[in-house]
């Protein structure tokens, strides 16, 4: 993404060592460190015991739900107690999310540019096809030299 270009100089002094081992190296060890990071975060930045007591609390209600299934009021109360109880574990959960999705937001938009296409390397044969409109005719021919400007 065009819009997050500012960012470019941060993220390949950030990732330019491990670019080197090459893209899929350095996707697993990219979303190895992202995905430890997130537990990090998620657990620093949502109260583990009132996740615990709701995660509890709602299987109970499961549970309580599933010998009322002949009695469809009560179940209807429980099972809004375990909506209500639901939306709290949730809302918990989401706490974390706010902290992680804008970086990693980022670092996908970061990677769309760094290593979503293969570069043509010095010296590599590779090949082109033109496709002209019709009507159009003659010799294409010489030689072709490319210089590569990340910023372009």
């Amino acid at each position: 993404m065009a819009f997050f270009n500012f960012l470019n100089p941060v993220f390949d002094a950030l990732f330019q060592p491990l670019l080197a081992f090459g893209p899929f190296w350095f996707v697993l060890i990219l979303s190895t460190v992202l995905s430890l990071v997130i537990v990090v975060v998620y657990k620093y930045a949502t109260d583990q015991d009132l996740m615990k007591r709701l995660k509890s609390e709602m299987d109970e209600l499961r549970a309580e739900m599933k010998t009322l299934r002949d009695d469809k009021e009560k179940m209807i109360q429980v099972n809004q107690r375990f909506m209500q109880t639901n939306m709290k574990y949730i809302m918990q959960s989401f706490k974390a999310s706010l902290f992680t999705i804008l970086p990693i937001i980022l670092i996908y938009a970061y990677l769309n540019g760094a290593i979503a296409f293969e570069p043509i390397v010095p010296n590599e044969e590779f090949s082109v096809s033109l496709f002209f409109d019709e009507g159009v005719a003659g010799n294409v021919f010489g030689s072709i030299s490319f210089h590569f400007n990340r910023d372009v």
